[in-house]
């Protein structure tokens, strides 16, 4: 194959990666908490606006955060204006959203080409386009690509760093891992394929300055640029370095071996990729994916993302097994390439095709909207967003007109909605928390006409059963279905399957309103 021929071949693999990450990548449009940490990183980067990152104790380090602030600055100069931002976030969600979802598709396709470089590296150019296009349709990495969270950031600056360490490029080497642990502390494990690669150059007679002491200068550069807020305090990253071990306890081997990277690669996929990473020369890569897998074993509270910095790995390894199995007899090859490709190809089609589809609470909304009445809304994490009236009429004035949004009334007045949002700049990370965060953190008024109950699948660990309602009092008046559970992770309320999407109709929860028709006291909820 000609080199120009790769080139046609590698740029339609990455058209089909950008293109199965931006297909859905609306989703939940009129709800904040569709996909949860999102509003986590939003309201941080808000919050820069009028003060340093202050979350390094809750376990996340400040570059994400930074990077969503640059995207909020460009939004204000061409869309936003002088918006108050966390209006914009609790009436138009994806007018924040969208843009940072947008960035993650586009990390997640331009991670391709490292994939496809440390393939290469490794073996062949026909190993790196079989890698690149693992990626491409990988189920767990096309997801992850979809969000406005630190995965795809992620996956990329590791893919990055592996690449350095295939190519002996080791101050590169050290930047990528730096600059990845500055986004987030799963990055960790690069230190071993850094090391490892140091070791290699000592022993091929390079000089300790550049083998060792300038890549890690240069690696903790890179982390202290991006995310500067550690030498401000450094007491609060060293709290939230040892707050993530109180997850450790319990054994997830299974959850990740035998669920999310079999759902992620296909059986066949991920027995390539663990096949060719044996590969000797992908010894530093192996050692990474090791260290990562010792990391992920005993967690007892395990989610799908946390296995994502293994996805650029594995997937250089089904390339390198795939173009070792070609030269020795291509039709067998062939056979395991379609084995290992079509099957995720097939369920991220599935995933997008269902995320192109409205939530269901994207369908309650509507309905509440339309009805016009007080709601109160419950299920936590699962709730359907509303906002006081108050809150609306407040944000009403604080928005352009193509940032309004009707939105459904949420019963009560528990703030002062005028004062909180005419503080500007300053308030606009503790407005946005009270404003997207209501009934996580609040009761609504008892009084309302309407309850909205938004139900978590029966085993979602963090939700409690739905409190009791007089169905008498409380008549059903619509439900919005999500179809067949498929199989979904019991930890993360990202309300659509990780596996299993035949029966699925559309994102989100089991959404149920009720009217009351008693009079007060007998239509009170019982706790």
């Amino acid at each position: 194959m000609s080199a120009r021929t790769h080139r046609a071949a590698l740029l339609a693999i990455g058209a089909v990666a950008l293109a199965a990450r931006l297909w859905g990548i609306g989703f939940g449009a009129t709800q904040p908490l569709a996909r949860p940490d999102e509003e986590f990183f939003a309201l941080r980067a808000m919050g820069l606006f009028s003060h340093p990152y202050d979350a390094l104790a809750n376990g996340w380090p400040g570059g994400y955060a930074s990077l969503l602030h640059a995207l909020l600055r460009l939004e204000r100069i061409f869309s936003l204006g002088d918006a108050n931002l966390a209006c914009a976030l609790a009436v138009r969600p994806l007018s924040i959203y969208l843009p940072a979802r947008a960035l993650s598709a586009v990390f997640g396709a331009a991670s391709i080409l490292p994939v496809y470089g440390l393939a290469r590296a490794w073996r062949s150019e026909g190993a790196g386009l079989f890698a690149a296009a693992a990626y491409a349709v990988n189920l767990l990495a096309v997801r992850d690509g979809h969000f406005a969270v630190t995965d795809a950031p992620l996956c990329f600056l590791v893919a990055c760093c592996l690449w350095a360490c295939a190519r002996n490029a080791l101050l590169a080497a050290g930047a990528f891992a730096g600059a990845a642990l500055g986004i987030k502390y799963s990055a960790a494990p690069l230190v071993v394929p850094c090391a490892i690669c140091a070791v290699l150059a000592l022993r091929r007679g390079e000089p300790p300055l550049r083998a060792a002491l300038l890549p890690t200068l240069v690696a903790l550069l890179a982390f202290l640029l991006v995310t500067p807020s550690v030498l401000r305090d450094p007491a609060a990253f060293w709290s939230g370095v040892q707050s993530h071990a109180a997850r450790y306890g319990a054994s997830a081997l299974p959850f990740y071996s035998g669920r999310v990277l079999p759902a992620a690669f296909g059986w066949t996929g991920f027995a390539l990729g663990a096949a060719g990473l044996a590969n000797r020369r992908a010894l530093p890569a192996a050692a990474f994916a090791l260290c990562v897998i010792a990391l992920l074993a005993p967690l007892q509270i395990p989610y799908a993302r946390y296995a994502s910095p293994l996805l650029p790995p594995l997937a250089a390894g089904v390339g390198i097994a795939l173009d070792a199995l070609l030269r020795r007899n291509r039709i067998v090859a062939a056979a395991l390439a379609a084995a290992a490709l079509l099957p995720p190809a097939l369920r991220t089609a599935q995933l997008d095709r269902l995320l192109s589809r409205e939530d269901t609470r994207d369908l309650a909304a509507r309905w509440l909207i339309r009805e016009g009445r007080p709601v109160e809304s419950f299920g936590g994490w699962a709730h359907v967003h509303a906002l006081e009236r108050g809150a609306q009429e407040a944000c009403a004035g604080a928005l352009p007109p193509h940032l309004r949004a009707p939105v459904p009334t949420l019963a009560g007045s528990s703030r002062p909605w005028g004062e909180l949002v005419g503080k500007g700049a300053t308030g606009w990370e503790a407005l946005g928390n009270a404003l997207v965060r209501p009934t996580l953190d609040d009761v609504a008024d008892p009084e309302a006409e309407l309850v909205v109950d938004g139900r978590a699948p029966a085993d979602f660990v963090n939700l409690g059963p739905p409190a009791a309602l007089d169905e008498v009092c409380w008549p059903e008046q619509a439900r919005f279905s999500p179809g067949a559970l498929g199989i979904r992770e019991r930890f993360d309320a990202f309300f659509v399957p990780l596996d299993s999407f035949s029966g699925a109709i559309r994102p989100g929860p089991e959404v149920i309103i009720r009217r009351r028709v008693c009079g007060n006291s007998a239509g009170t909820r019982t706790r």
